[in-house]
């Protein structure tokens, strides 16, 4: 149970440093402003103390990523460039190993090269605008993590279209983040299965 809770505990400082150490930091101030009113030299150090430990606090949640994080920062960043149609960085994003489980337009199969030439068709006959990730949530799994996400996008020719995708971030050996996987659930109401 404690080690839970101190895993639980530093997940929290690690994914939401702002938050807790400006509550820590709260917490110092009241502490040396007591110290300084009240001329109490103990409550001056122990307010110094907590204000180090604020400090540290959000170094650890700015400088240290979970796996969760980086499945976010790596689905956010492969949306947004597929968003402005450039194929080239929507692919630095992917695994050379990478899995096209299904795409949008219900083709099934396919690895990195199927990617490149479904996202080239899409910009070719689509411009895509106004991407909204309306759902990002990332499930850590032993060895990846598996990204449930929901977007809505305004698509040039057809209007406002909502998908489904579940797409799987991993890290190699190098410890090189990347999509392993990516499966269309679900488009403009359509379920690709």
């Amino acid at each position: 149970m404690t080690d839970c809770l101190g895993t639980k505990s530093l997940r929290l400082i690690i994914e939401h440093p702002w938050p807790v150490s400006i509550s820590i930091a709260i917490v110092a101030v009241v502490f040396l402003w007591k110290g300084l009113t009240e001329g109490v030299q103990s409550k001056l150090i122990t307010g110094m103390c907590i204000l180090g430990l604020a400090l540290t606090a959000w170094c650890v949640g700015t400088f240290i990523d979970t796996p969760s994080e980086h499945a976010k920062r790596i689905v956010k960043g492969f949306v947004e460039s597929v968003e402005q149609g450039r194929t080239r960085e929507a692919l630095a994003w992917v695994s050379p190993d990478a899995i096209l489980v299904d795409d949008w337009e219900g083709r099934k199969g396919g690895g990195k090269q199927a990617l490149e030439l479904a996202l080239e068709r899409l910009h070719d006959r689509y411009t895509l605008s106004h991407t909204t990730i309306l759902q990002l949530d990332p499930i850590e799994r032993s060895g990846d993590v598996q990204v449930e996400l929901s977007l809505f996008v305004r698509v040039s020719g057809i209007g406002s279209v909502p998908s489904k995708w579940r797409i799987i971030v991993g890290e190699d050996q190098d410890e090189h983040w990347s999509i392993w996987s990516i499966d269309a659930l679900e488009v403009a109401g359509r379920k690709i299965r």
